[in-house]
């Protein structure tokens, strides 16, 4: 897997959120300039498939809370996980897809780790069924695997899940499927105590400033939160967690924050600065109302292209 030329053959299974194109798209393009055109992961063939003897699960611990858990699987004899396999087109896509989901060679800070399955592919896209080869996949690290006497009260957000269906709608995986995921319990997030919406709120602040275009300072915050991310789940359990880890969260929690806060300024500034865009958005403010409907100053809508599903005329 070294060279570029066996990257033909390197496939990856996704049975969550990366069952949707549209979610793959943005991997690997957190902590970089989204305007370059070599940051998303990129991939080519397509295929809807199932993986059994394993069952889709919600035990993998997220950062609650806005997002309590997100999936994973684990072996059962009898069960089935359907998802979609993307055939990952070079080794720098690869690792950015591993970067995304926080796997590296160090297990103890890892929140997933690869392995390596057999998965079927069914007639939705493919003309024949076959069984293909070194499919990669990733499962939950130990430490991030939420206790099972815990697991009934650990849910996926909504958010979350609408990712898992949409996908599962799009790639037309079985409805019997669809309507498994759609019966998933999650969980109610603004019916926690005072402290947990505020936190939520805070959340949801701090994670819509991602979409600020200033790479610069989002790359030590991308390090930053998977600090808060694997030790997250330490804390969460006040008993197991010891006094100097719940410190290093405060403090990274704390950094983070004013991370967010210089970015959200600093975004400003640079907008303000750039003579261009400032003024060409004077003008539009000093426009008159009527000048503003006119459609000689719309901007064209930019064109979306469809994709095309494998197999499919």
């Amino acid at each position: 897997m070294a060279n570029e030329s066996s990257w033909s053959e390197v496939l990856y299974f996704g049975y969550g959120a990366n069952m949707s194109r549209a979610k793959m798209g943005t991997r690997g393009t957190i902590g970089y300039n989204r305007t370059s055109d070599t940051v998303a992961v990129e991939y080519s063939d397509v295929w809807n498939a199932y993986l059994q003897d394993w069952e889709l699960c919600f035990h993998h611990r997220g950062c609650a809370p806005a997002e309590p858990a997100f999936a994973s699987i684990r072996p059962r004899k009898g069960g089935e996980v359907y998802g979609v396999v993307y055939r990952i087109c070079s080794e720098a896509s690869w690792e950015r897809l591993k970067k995304s989901e926080c796997v590296s060679g160090r297990p103890e800070m890892s929140a997933y780790s690869l392995v390596e399955v057999d998965v079927e592919c069914f007639f939705a896209h493919t003309p024949d069924r076959k069984t293909i080869r070194r499919v990669y996949t990733f499962i939950s690290t130990a430490h991030k695997v939420v206790p099972e006497w815990q697991e009934e009260t650990v849910l996926p957000s909504p958010r979350y899940m609408s990712w898992l269906i949409t996908g599962a709608e799009q790639e037309r995986l079985p409805q019997s499927y669809i309507e498994r995921l759609k019966s998933m319990a999650v969980a109610s997030v603004w019916k926690g105590s005072c402290m947990e919406e505020m936190g939520l709120m805070v959340q949801m602040l701090l994670y819509a400033l991602i979409e600020v275009n200033t790479a610069f300072l989002l790359r030590p915050f991308t390090e930053m939160h998977w600090v808060v991310y694997v030790l997250h789940e330490r804390v969460a359990r006040k008993k197991a967690a010891r006094g100097y880890e719940r410190a290093v969260l405060v403090v990274c929690r704390t950094l983070m924050f004013w991370m967010y806060s210089g970015r959200a300024v600093v975004a400003v500034l640079l907008f303000m600065l750039n003579s261009e865009k400032w003024d060409s958005y004077q003008r539009l403010r000093n426009r008159k109302p009527a000048e503003r409907a006119s459609p000689q100053h719309e901007q064209e809508e930019p064109k979306t292209t469809k994709l095309e599903r494998p197999g499919l005329k």
